[in-house]
């Protein structure tokens, strides 16, 4: 059964990234024991992945692709999580059996206020640097439609 969650938080950040250059936006959360990298690309010409909030779970190595419904510049980002996201992300926690019940509702709320109100762009392109990887198996991004420049490159021989 699906879980109705409105990531309202995310407001901010997506409304500075639909204003950059890049059209990218990346965060990584910790929750618990869990690890998860955020991500989202924000492209006039692909309104499908402009609707979709991918989230990368470190410790297990699952990437999940949640679609956002609402009108996310007035801050509604509503998402339909269906059971295999929600066990994926309960297994990200690696949780231990202790006899109590886990609260998804509560988890998604922890998630939805650690969600950051700004990102800092050299945080960010570090972030997409660094899981460039990760980034690529999702193949939202054409080799074509790399045209912002995010830094200096360093060649391994002689100069330009």
């Amino acid at each position: 059964m699906a879980v109705e969650f409105d990531f309202s938080k995310l407001k901010n950040v997506y409304i500075s990234t639909l204003e950059s250059l890049d059209k990218a936006l990346a965060f990584d959360l910790k929750i618990g024991r869990g690890r998860f990298l955020f991500m989202m690309f924000l492209s006039e010409e692909d309104k499908e992945s402009k609707d979709a909030l991918f989230v990368y779970m470190r410790n297990t190595r699952i990437m999940k692709k949640i679609k956002l419904y609402g009108n996310h510049i007035m801050g509604t980002f509503k998402a339909y999580i269906n059971e295999d996201v929600q066990n994926c992300l309960i297994q990200e926690l690696q949780l231990e059996h202790t006899g109590r019940s886990f609260d998804f509702m509560n988890f998604l709320c922890q998630i939805n206020e650690a969600i950051p109100q700004k990102i800092n762009v050299d945080d960010k392109i570090k972030n997409l640097r660094d899981n460039c990887n990760i980034i690529k198996t999702l193949k939202v991004i054409n080799e074509a439609d790399k045209t912002v420049l995010i830094g200096e490159r360093k060649l391994s021989v002689g100069t330009p």
